[in-house]
């Protein structure tokens, strides 16, 4: 017997005693055409959760939403690939995070006069949506040219991804760039920012793959995660002196060839291109387009999350005796370096801090490295060519899939100083692993329990 439309829903009850879609299974549902009953059991439909996945969704062109509706949740319709045709119901209020995200053959939206919430990346990503329309009766947005904002011109909610522009002018007055505002938009070559601009949020130009042009002007004071990711022909960035605030992975996927910082901008610097706090005791950013070779001046104690991050040039990394800390992601699929050499004050490694690192050949800690503790989860994890690794006298713990598929990892001595090993910690690795462990050491029980080989230290090096 077929399947009811209504049977297809998980319906979660709301305070009021409305329902909200929870999910839609598509299971056998291959027709074009969704439309949302208004109502199931009695209970009006006034919201939708995270509706569909990116498979559950994949058949439908064309959604046709209740007039009850009030919300649409986070990631409702993301990566509906084929979703063309939506008209907002007149009762909607709420559209969630990243709810059309990713719907590339979306072509166009009216936002009706009661919406007052619009979360970011709401459209980013919608290929083929030139513009994003506004009734003159909502007061909360409005739309300049195609383009959201809020009601007062003062933040920059969303361009759409399909405009044909190369080139954009944001207006004066604008003071903020929401998160993934500009995310996706492939077309634009050049974004010219107002004077007025103050803040750049997470993503904000992420995936601009052919922006070359954009001057951070003088006056914005804080720049979000990841907010130049992937846009992969931008060579240079300037930052002004009235920058306080640069977030995490800001350039991650940028090919960048150098970060320069104006003179009186007292929290960062650039040392031959390189982005430092203003101290030079943390190295904050590598540009992915930078030399071959990089030698980290004296004094730097931190290289900070993602700092290498996606960098493909890079083949050597000198690191100074002052460096203490190497942060999460640090080298993350820098896929050209061959080597690293870690000082002995290293104290704090961070977690998947040299993932897929695959012509890593070589990694030495300096003997009297006796401060850093934990070998973080996913460490080496990856790295194809590495084969012979020493860990320091004072490593207490091995964390998980630490040098996972390390195909050609051969030998690896564990000193009697650690006491925790993750069962995954080896896996994927090759049965010509040996553990070279301490007599009646925590080592040496692991490889026995998981089956690797192992020598006794003292007869290795007998």
């Amino acid at each position: 017997m077929p399947r009811t439309l209504v049977s297809r829903f998980k319906t979660n009850v709301l305070a009021d005693g409305s329902l909200e879609l929870t999910s839609f299974d598509a299971t056998d549902y291959d027709a074009p055409t969704l439309e949302i009953p208004a109502e199931i059991s009695g209970r009006s439909v006034k919201a939708l959760g995270d509706f569909f996945s990116a498979d559950s969704g994949k058949t439908l062109t064309s959604v046709r939403l209740p007039a009850g509706l009030e919300r649409i949740g986070d990631c409702a319709f993301a990566d509906c690939k084929r979703l063309s045709s939506l008209v907002f119901p007149s009762n909607l209020a709420e559209v969630g995070v990243e709810a059309f995200e990713g719907c590339s053959a979306l072509t166009q939206l009216v936002i009706p006069a009661n919406v007052r919430e619009i979360d970011f990346g709401a459209f980013a990503r919608c290929a083929a949506l030139a513009k994003i329309d506004v009734v003159p009766e909502n007061r909360r947005f409005r739309s300049v040219d195609g383009v959201l904002f809020d009601a007062e011109t003062k933040t920059l909610l969303a361009f759409p991804a399909g405009n044909d522009a190369t080139v954009y002018v944001v207006p004066d007055g604008v003071e903020r760039i929401a998160a993934k505002a500009f995310y996706g938009a492939e077309r634009l070559v050049e974004i010219r920012l107002p004077a007025s601009l103050r803040d750049v949020g997470v993503e904000a130009f992420g995936g601009c793959a052919s922006l070359t042009q954009i001057v951070i002007q003088e006056g914005v004071k804080k720049v979000g995660d990841r907010a130049f990711s992937d846009c992969s022909a931008l060579s240079a960035l300037r930052f002004p002196a009235s920058l306080e605030t640069l977030g995490d992975e800001p350039f991650v996927g940028c090919a960048a060839q150098r970060f320069d910082v104006a003179p009186e901008n007292p929290r960062f610097r650039s040392v031959d291109g390189v982005l430092f706090d203003a101290e030079t005791k943390t190295l904050l950013a590598f540009p992915p387009g930078g030399p071959e070779r990089c030698v980290v001046p004296n004094g730097v104690e931190r290289i900070a999350y993602g700092a290498f991050e996606f960098s493909p040039r890079l083949a050597e990394i000198v690191l100074p005796e002052s460096v203490r800390s190497v942060g999460a992601y640090a080298f993350y699929e820098c896929s050209g370096l061959t080597a690293i050499r870690f000082p002995a004050a290293l104290c704090e490694l961070g977690y998947s801090a040299f993932y897929r690192c695959e012509a890593l050949r070589q990694v030495e800690f300096a003997p009297d490295a006796n401060d850093l503790k934990t070998l973080p989860g996913k460490a080496f994890a990856r790295c194809a060519a590495l084969q012979n690794v020493a860990l320091p006298n004072g490593l207490e713990t091995i964390e998980n899939l630490a040098f996972s598929d390390c195909a050609a990892l051969r030998e690896v001595r564990v000193p009697a100083s650690v006491k925790s090993l993750d069962p995954s910690a080896f896996d994927g690795c090759s049965a010509a692993l040996t553990l070279v462990v301490d007599a009646g050491s925590a080592a040496e029980r692991f490889a026995k329990n998981a089956g690797i080989r192992f020598q006794i230290a003292d007869e290795a090096d007998a």
